[in-house]
């Protein structure tokens, strides 16, 4: 299944959680919860109806991959379940040593290297 994880850095424990999952079912695109707060969810929910319009399902799943997020919050790249890197498991630890802070104090996000498809 076509798939964008929604993953949360947790600083303190030095893990990425997965804590939703956008997934294709048909021509829509559906946000699943993968915690028992929902509010990961509803975050991504809402920033998939500000971003929707004329886009093919396919240019939305882009867009919505390289717009949505912070430094706790992300999405990764849309991929298949057999590409994702929390096929396995719901959290993986963060790499300090490929985080790195820019100029502007931005962390990036340690599994970019994963999928990344906004550049």
């Amino acid at each position: 299944m076509h798939h964008i994880d929604i993953v949360l850095n947790d600083w303190q424990q030095h893990l990425q959680k997965r804590v939703a999952l956008v997934v294709v079912i048909g021509d829509e695109l559906l946000v699943k919860s993968t915690v028992d707060d929902t509010i990961y969810a509803d975050m991504a929910e809402t920033e998939l109806a500000q971003i929707a319009g004329t886009a093919s399902r396919d240019e939305l799943m882009n867009s919505f991959a390289c717009e949505f997020g912070s430094s706790h919050l992300f999405a990764l790249d849309p991929h298949d379940d057999d590409a994702c890197p929390f096929k396995t498991r719901d959290a993986l630890p963060i790499d300090f040593e490929a985080v790195e802070v820019s100029s502007a104090g931005e962390q990036p996000h340690p599994h970019d290297d994963v999928l990344d498809l906004c550049g």
